[in-house]
């Protein structure tokens, strides 16, 4: 994995602003979370409702 992290460090400038495949930013940016999600978690749901929507007013 870290050859595959390497590889897309060094290939990161051509996506960034003023990079050559800068159009291709944002699949650039997809690939590199999927294959490396961030380290950490959210504690909470991301979803969640507050009590006075829950009671169906």
């Amino acid at each position: 994995m870290k050859i595959l992290s390497g590889m897309l460090e060094k290939i990161k400038p051509l996506f960034e602003e003023g990079g050559k495949l800068h159009s291709f930013h944002p699949v650039f940016r997809a690939l590199d979370n999927f294959l490396f999600s961030a380290p950490y978690r959210t504690a909470n749901p991301p979803y969640g409702t507050s009590q006075v929507m829950s009671k169906g007013q």
